[in-house]
């Protein structure tokens, strides 16, 4: 009888949750992992779905629409084209920058800018180095907005910096995210705040676990000072950047500062979330000033998220894939692919492009490795290389193409980065820098293992378990 009780409850509990998922209407693969993880973890698994699997992306869509009417007024009039901000327009001889060119114009988010000068960071000494003695410069303002910003010691140094800028005239505010964050609690906020800093945490917890809206973490590393010079790409504020943790080398990563009329996007950026997240409005020209031209470089600033109509970073990644001709070179710390990027990677490999992917061979979230490795045999059994990197944990995000075009930020190669997480993205169209970046991974590929396809087909079976298993659930990660 009571065997019957629970074997009818559990039939009845799994045909609501079932239903349920459906009406939310996910892509098939992603309601297919969910059933799965409530079928064989039910109770848990039903407190994981309510935490992060409900679909409330029309609802930061709408949140979004909100808070940029209210911003697009006077942010339009302060951003202004006419202040001599001309957007790139490719000429007759300008074919290799169409298809970018054409899908950011109708995608409607951000222009390809000229006259910008770009600086390439590949450790964290010196990107640090460049930022603090940026912020320590400032004149007017300063605007920073990272995902994880940790109270350790290269966190305190700059806090003590904006403090200090803070207490002499200069306006700053600090934005960061109320889970990556966490570490830094209310006591370090509330110090700032008594020393002039404006703070904000864009969707803080517990009120994130309450809104259901956990699952969408601004994942970006912005810093904007005097509008004039930004920052962007994999680096958050923390020590594993500098020494590392524990006596271990610092992670490896790769940053990026531009100077000229792309900074405006950034700024643009950075106003719309600390609206959403304070309520405030930094949309006065003041924030805009007049751009200058600083160098060469073609550069593209895209943000992306689940308040968007459009995966518009994904989009971009998958255009530059999808039309290389000669080589495509990936480096990313964590490679999900879902299928568009998966058929982009196989089809260039197939139609002779030369195709390199490195991803670490240590990392701090193995299930998500597990399910990146998973797809390693559809990409070698086309000639696609793929690399693991050794001696340290990789945490770069670069995309080079051609030997011309050269996209990095904070986006992963995976689902999460695509479909879930508040991103940003520089792209920049510069044989130069994209040839220091190819340099670069190079180099990398000098400390790292290519993944040969027939070991690897030889592996374990229990690591063909593992791998697979965690393919189930790489829709949700």
């Amino acid at each position: 009888m009571e065997y019957t009780v629970l074997l009818v409850s559990f039939i009845s509990y799994l045909a609501l949750a079932v239903v349920w998922i459906l009406l939310e209407k996910k892509r098939p693969t992603s309601t297919l992992a969910w059933i799965l993880v409530l079928v064989f973890i039910p109770f848990f698994g039903m407190l994981l779905y309510l935490l992060i699997g409900r679909h409330r992306a029309k609802k930061e869509v709408r949140l979004r629409a909100a808070s940029f009417a209210q911003l697009a007024p006077t942010l339009s009039e302060a951003a202004a084209f006419d202040k001599g901000l001309a957007p790139f327009l490719p000429g007759p001889g300008d074919g290799r920058y169409l298809p970018v060119v054409e899908l950011s114009r109708n995608i409607g988010y951000a222009p390809i800018t000229h006259g910008n000068k770009v600086e390439i960071f590949l450790d964290g000494v010196a990107k640090h180095q460049a930022l603090f003695n940026a912020v320590r410069n400032a004149q007017r303002f300063v605007h920073l907005e990272y995902y994880i910003f940790q109270p350790d010691d290269t966190g305190m140094q700059l806090m003590d910096i904006l403090k200090d800028k803070a207490r002499h005239g200069i306006e700053v505010r600090l934005l960061v995210d109320g889970v990556g964050s966490y570490a830094l609690c209310q006591d370090y906020l509330e110090e700032l705040e008594e020393a002039g800093v404006e703070t904000g945490i864009f969707h803080p917890l517990p009120v994130a676990i309450w809104k259901n809206r956990i699952n969408y973490r601004n994942h970006r590393k912005i810093a904007v000072i005097d509008g004039r010079t930004g920052f962007l790409g994999g680096m958050n504020i923390g020590d594993e950047y500098m020494a590392g943790k524990s006596g271990e080398l610092p992670w490896r990563d790769t940053h990026l500062s531009v100077k000229g009329p792309a900074v405006w996007g950034l700024q643009r950026i950075f106003s719309e979330d600390w609206h959403l997240a304070t309520g405030k409005v930094l949309a006065h020209a003041d924030y805009f000033p007049r751009p200058m031209e600083m160098g060469s470089d073609l550069v593209q600033i895209m943000a992306s998220g689940p308040d968007m109509n459009w995966s518009a970073i994904h989009y971009l990644y998958f255009t530059a894939i999808s039309t290389a001709e000669k080589n495509v070179r990936i480096t990313t710390p964590y490679f999900v692919p879902d299928e568009p990027l998966l058929l982009a990677l196989r089809t260039s490999s197939l139609r002779g492009i030369d195709v390199e992917i490195l991803v670490p061979g240590k990392t701090d979230l193995p299930l998500v490795t597990f399910a990146g490795r998973s797809y390693y045999e559809d990409l070698l059994d086309v000639g696609v290389k793929i690399h693991e990197y050794q001696p340290r944990v990789l945490h770069a995000k670069v995309l080079t193409v051609d030997q011309r075009f050269a996209g990095l930020g904070s986006a992963n190669m995976d689902i999460r980065s695509f479909q879930l997480n508040y991103e940003v993205g520089a792209f920049v169209h510069s044989k130069e820098r994209a040839g220091q970046l190819d340099k670069q991974f190079e180099k990398d590929l000098l400390e790292s293992k290519e993944v040969n396809l027939d070991a690897w087909n030889n592996r374990g079976f229990s690591r063909k378990l593992i791998e697979s298993s965690a393919r189930l659930l790489s829709p949700l990660l």
